[in-house]
């Protein structure tokens, strides 16, 4: 496949991922990780150190409550807000 094919690809798969439920949005980004382990490709989480430092930190329970670590998600990736209010609640 070349590249444009590969884009136009992931384009369709990501305007039909934001339609679908949370819970089943998490389904498939579990699949495919392990869809990513069964060929050899290695996962990175960009944000698995900010989810680290919040789950130590006590999750959605902490005294400093989840909105530092929402804006330090958007800056990763520059999501929107409620991109990154999503993640950080799923967590």
């Amino acid at each position: 496949m070349d590249n444009l094919k590969d884009l136009e690809a992931m384009q369709v798969v990501l305007t039909n991922f934001r339609q679908i439920s949370k819970h089943n949005r998490e389904i498939i980004i579990k699949m495919l990780s392990g869809e990513h382990e069964l060929i050899g490709d290695k996962v990175d989480d960009p944000y698995l150190d900010i989810k680290k430092r919040y789950l130590a930190a006590g999750g959605r329970y902490q005294p400093l409550g989840i909105i530092p670590y929402i804006k330090e998600v958007r800056a990763v990736n520059r999501i929107g807000l409620k991109e990154a209010k999503d993640l950080v609640e799923s967590w």
